[in-house]
């Protein structure tokens, strides 16, 4: 029996860990180096709806903000039907710890805004990091 490096994945507690090893060294290599993001979900909401829409996504605003987000804002765009949500947190790890602290209440929230979205597509959403400015730049 040949055995490669790749076997002791196969053990599903020892591939369970190294998983989980692999994703958490990713994660603080990027709360390290990154600092900041910034999400934003854009969501398309008909215009006749608009205020029970905003009256939702303010009752999930608690939540982001409750969750780690340390601002939280929405916006009426241009266009009528067009609404931008927009919070930061202060690194990809609590980004991802605000999914670990969503109780069954914060998805019945977040599926009634999500509800008012139309379209085949949920909302669009965009992770940008915070662009630090190199130390040659500053000096």
């Amino acid at each position: 029996m040949t055995t490669s490096a790749w076997s002791p994945l196969r053990n599903s507690l020892f591939g369970d860990r190294w998983i989980a090893s692999i994703v958490s060294n990713i994660g603080g290599w990027m709360e390290d180096t990154a600092g900041a993001w910034l999400m934003t979900l854009e969501y398309c909401i008909n215009p006749e709806q608009a205020e029970e829409f905003i009256a939702a996504i303010h009752a999930l605003r608690v939540v982001r903000l409750r969750d780690g987000a340390i601002r939280w804002g929405i916006d009426d765009t241009s266009q009528p039907n067009r609404y931008l949500e927009t919070f930061i947190v202060e690194s990809w790890v609590d980004h991802l710890r605000q999914y670990e602290r969503f109780t069954v209440a914060d998805r019945e929230i977040r599926e009634k805004v999500f509800a008012f979205h139309q379209g085949d597509e949920p909302p669009i959403i965009s992770q940008m990091i915070y662009a630090h400015q190199s130390q040659e730049a500053r000096a």
